[in-house]
């Protein structure tokens, strides 16, 4: 396999469409998390809900209510990201990627909104550390869930002897199916190696086997013969 397509992932069955969705599906949920928060804190402490609130470079500012508003939100949204990663991802490898795009496409809509890529120390540090507890923590629960023990005792139990046989009869259809479809695909007088020496080896067995009977039919005295 070429180094491109290594590049590409094709090994772990590169799906682009899946990981788009994926990626859609983490945004939607990002913004949806903040949502939630800035409504509730805003309607207890008393203040307006804004749209500046999610984009604006100038949040962090603890001067005012809205950046403490702010760093709660923020902060909680963490869990909310984890549970994404948990149901969404899967996969603990595949954390930092994700985690990372939301917070980058985050930058660019702040980025837009604000009419400037630098958008303040504070944006920087606060969502960084967003970012890097999101990953920190969703890696860990989700390598957790990935390392935990199969119950294989239920397999055994009257039902899940059922459940083995219909398992068994399944891989048996599907391998029946594939061969089948192998076949299909196959020249007629085409045949694979194996099979040609298993073939081989029948004819090989059925001489010996003559040959012994042969033999043996020989070494019988003709009195016992005619008898």
């Amino acid at each position: 396999m070429k180094r491109k397509d290594r590049f590409l992932g094709l090994y772990a069955q590169f799906e682009p469409k899946l990981i788009l969705l994926q990626m859609i599906c983490h945004q939607i949920l990002y913004y949806c998390g903040l949502t939630i928060f800035y409504l509730i804190f805003d309607i207890s402490f008393g203040v307006r809900p804004h749209f500046g609130q999610f984009f604006h470079a100038s949040i962090y500012d603890f001067s005012h209510t809205y950046g403490v508003i702010a760093m709660i939100a923020n902060f909680l949204n963490i869990f909310v990201m984890i549970v994404g990663l948990i149901f969404i991802t899967e996969k603990g490898n595949k954390v930092l990627d994700f985690v990372l795009t939301v917070y980058f496409f985050h930058f660019i809509i702040c980025a837009f909104y604000t009419g400037t890529i630098f958008l303040g120390w504070s944006w920087f540090i606060f969502n960084g550390s967003f970012a890097v507890a999101t990953i920190l923590l969703g890696e860990y629960i989700c390598l957790r869930l990935e390392q935990q023990e199969i119950n294989l005792q239920g397999l055994f139990s009257p039902r899940g002897g059922v459940i083995c046989e219909k398992l068994k009869s399944n891989f048996v259809g599907y391998y029946k199916r594939v061969k089948l479809f192998e076949g299909l695909f196959t020249p007629a007088g085409k045949k694979d190696k194996k099979e040609e020496k298993i073939e081989i080896n029948n004819r090989s067995e059925l001489v010996e086997l003559r040959n012994i009977k042969v033999d043996s039919l020989d070494s019988i005295s003709p009195g016992v013969k005619m008898a």
